[in-house]
């Protein structure tokens, strides 16, 4: 939960990442000197683990986050914004960061007083919602500019029972669980010449981790990311309960051996997992590493996650520790 802590603190919307890959390099340096960071923006750092010829395993958690980018500087100092991900349900009641050319700026949504509107509950598009940032518009021009990256504002809040609430869990959470299962490896033998890919922009399309399977060729890959966790409106078993492990998926795309093996991993590590059922395909960057250059075998590996895609995602640590062991189980036997 530190690293989820950490991670979670920085601005990094999809097709802007800067803000995240330094550091996610940086945590990475206890297990590797070969880190780099890719002309995309992903951060890849490779374990190799001595043994000639071992198969290369790639583990697959995107940095990226749901943001927006500025449109439209508006008259009276209003923003208009294009949305890449962000729940517009939730977004009247946010607030949020421009990553300006000047700086960061605040802003919050202007709402339209339930007196005055013609058709309550209507979930405004893009083009019809504004974002007030308190300056002229003179004033605003010097701080930003059209095309500038938007994220809701970072906070992570300590909820009860070991959960915690922030606005990038959505998948700042996976790369908490790879650090973590890095963490237990290390100094232990490997099965597995490892690269930790840490990919850029999966909100917009998943190339980040594209481009990063066909450099790297792996032989098999672990997709983590997060999945729907049980509220009222969403039972069971169309989501997944929270504290009670990871959920491994079952898709057409994802192959069938790696996956018993993943669960095997978590019944040797004393794991217990949830089942995901995707008929199709998964929505994550599983569709991409699995169909790059002549195909690689993928398993996935999420975290349940409540309020996916808005500024409160809330995970639970025990969750994502138990996620961590049952990778690091796989990473050394298998």
């Amino acid at each position: 939960m530190e690293y989820l802590k950490i991670l979670s603190a920085l601005e990094a919307p999809s097709g802007a990442e800067s803000g995240v890959s330094g550091a996610i390099a940086e945590l990475l340096k206890p297990f590797t000197d070969d880190v780099r960071v890719t002309a995309l923006g992903s951060v890849i750092g490779v374990i190799p683990c001595g043994e000639p010829g071992a198969k290369k395993l790639m583990l697959d958690a995107h940095l990226d986050s749901v943001g927006a980018f500025v449109t439209e500087l508006v008259e009276g100092g209003f923003l208009r914004v294009g949305v890449v991900g962000m729940d517009r349900r939730v977004m009247l009641n946010a607030e949020f960061t421009v990553l300006g050319k000047g700086g960061n700026v605040r802003a919050v949504p202007c709402v339209l007083p339930p007196h005055l509107q013609k058709e309550s509950g209507k979930v405004p598009e893009d083009a019809e919602m504004a974002f007030d940032t308190g300056l002229p518009l003179e004033q605003l021009k010097e701080k930003v500019a059209v095309g500038d990256p938007v994220i809701f504002t970072p906070k992570y809040a300590e909820l009860l029972g070991g959960r915690t609430a922030c606005a990038s869990a959505d998948d700042r959470a996976s790369c908490a669980v790879v650090l973590r299962a890095l963490e237990l490896v290390k100094g232990r033998k490997a099965k597995f010449d490892v690269i930790a890919s840490f990919a850029s922009q999966e909100e917009c399309g998943g190339s980040g981790a594209h481009t990063a399977a066909f450099e790297y060729a792996p032989d098999e890959a672990i997709i983590l990311d997060v999945s729907f966790a049980q509220t009222p409106d969403t039972p069971y078993p169309k989501a997944g309960k929270m504290g009670d492990g990871a959920m491994i998926g079952v898709s057409p795309l994802l192959s069938r051996e790696l996956t018993e093996r993943l669960k095997a991993a978590a019944d040797r590590a004393g794991e217990k997992y949830q089942t995901e059922v995707m008929p199709r395909d998964t929505g994550t960057d599983a569709d991409d590493i699995a169909v790059s250059r002549c195909g690689v075998p993928c398993a996935m590996l999420s975290t349940p996650l409540r309020y996916m895609h808005t500024p409160a995602e809330v995970t639970d640590g025990a969750d994502i520790e138990s996620a961590a062991k049952v990778l690091a189980e796989y990473i050394i036997n298998g």
